[in-house]
């Protein structure tokens, strides 16, 4: 009885006062709305990357430059370029039993032009299995074969986005694209794939890697080797092999001193999560710095409300009213701004996660919207404990009032 009319007085204070209630609950607000949002987003990216590794095949082997260690980043996601993988590397590994599909890896980022139109585009040069072994379907034209990459033919597959962007009026086949001051006769245009295990693969331009190395690079060496293997169950024996086969090229008998990486598709997939894991748990804690100043807000303002209603402690304590009513009292209020602002917080989070979700799915992305029921019980039950928390010095300071001096107060 006591607590249901406790809570409908308290009610009735923050409504006597909507602007400042409504002032103190905006700190929580945005915490909660950013913490929904972050998380949610955050999961559905996570979500997105897996699903197209997954896509990709978990019977695909990449072979890397640099040594990296079981489940860390190799050298090359950061940045750092290795010279270690040639193309004798990638014909020893596609040599190797149960190896049915294998391309090397020539990557850069150029501006590509045709006739006035140019954009900036990922260039990979790759070889004749590419396509096939990242399941691509060539829409127009043909893909590049294995003659063209023998003789380093100035030739080029677009992207589907690419192809619409460079000859938005017409088909470019049998155009030419110019990078890097060469120019390159276009043979096919690759149907949508959406974006892979390495890259955005509509927005790209394939050359041949032989090509890629001599026109564009300028490089001796491979950005990486990739090989289907036919069977799953062979992927650890081709891992190995592949290990082997690449130490007595590269002459190392301490596989300490690995100069390369070889990683499978489920390490991928660890790898991936492990990663966009950390990176959404760091997101939501940097938004979730903003509840802090949330809570902090509704301390202050509870502060006020103590002062502005002294006399009507004084009052309440006069005609019998214990000191841990006043507490109670005080408590609610603050839990109830700040539960308030957690439910406004979450409908807006999610509002913000949805319009996410229809931006994606409107630009081609296989996009879920996700939302965590253990994000919507944590966000609101961290909302009720910043009320809480925040609320007891003050709610304190009014149970401790005393009743004449209260009264006394001006």
């Amino acid at each position: 009885m006591f607590l249901t009319r406790d809570v409908i007085h308290s009610g009735r204070n923050l409504m006597a006062a909507k602007s400042r209630t409504l002032l103190t609950m905006l700190g929580v607000i945005i915490g909660v709305m950013s913490v929904v949002a972050v998380s949610s987003v955050g999961k559905s990216a996570q979500n997105l990357i897996l699903e197209q590794a997954e896509a990709v095949g978990t019977n695909i082997i990449a072979v890397l430059p640099g040594n990296s260690g079981e489940g860390e980043m190799p050298p090359i996601a950061m940045g750092i370029v290795t010279a270690t993988l040639t193309e004798g590397d990638y014909r020893a590994v596609r040599a190797l039993p149960h190896v049915v599909l294998g391309s090397p890896l020539v990557m850069s980022l150029e501006s590509v032009s045709l006739g006035s139109v140019a954009k900036v585009s990922s260039i990979y040069g790759t070889g004749e299995d590419f396509p096939e072994m990242l399941e691509m379907e060539v829409a127009e034209g043909r893909s590049i074969d294995a003659r063209e990459v023998g003789a380093y033919s100035r030739v080029a597959v677009l992207g589907s986005d690419a192809a619409r962007d460079l000859s938005p009026r017409g088909s470019p086949i049998g155009k030419f694209v110019r990078i890097k001051g060469y120019n390159y006769q276009v043979i096919g245009v690759m149907g949508e794939k959406g974006g892979g295990a390495i890259g955005m693969m509509d927005d790209a331009v394939f050359v041949p890697f032989t090509a890629a190395q001599k026109f564009i690079a300028g490089i001796e060496y491979l950005n990486a080797i990739r090989v289907k293997v036919d069977d799953a169950r062979n992927i650890d024996w081709v891992k190995g092999e592949i290990e082997k086969a690449i130490r007595r090229r590269h002459r190392i008998t301490d596989p300490v001193k690995d100069d390369f990486s070889v990683q499978t598709g489920e390490q991928a997939i660890t790898m991936i999560v492990g990663i966009t894991g950390s990176i959404n748990a760091f997101l939501v804690l940097v938004t979730a710095i903003s509840l802090l100043v949330g809570g902090i807000n509704i301390m202050n303002i509870m502060y006020v409300a103590v002062r502005e209603r002294t006399r009507e402690i004084g009052l309440r304590k006069a005609l019998g009213a214990r000191s841990r009513r006043i507490l109670f009292q005080f408590l609610t209020e603050s839990s109830l701004i700040s539960f308030s602002g957690g439910v406004i917080g979450l409908a807006l989070g999610v509002l913000i996660a949805l319009g996410v979700d229809f931006m994606a799915l409107r630009y081609g992305l296989t996009w879920h919207f996700t939302v965590s029921l253990t994000s919507v019980a944590v966000s609101l039950g961290v909302s009720i404990g910043i009320g809480l928390t925040f609320g007891v010095a003050p709610a304190a300071a009014a149970s401790r009032l005393d009743a004449i001096e209260a009264l006394r107060y001006e």
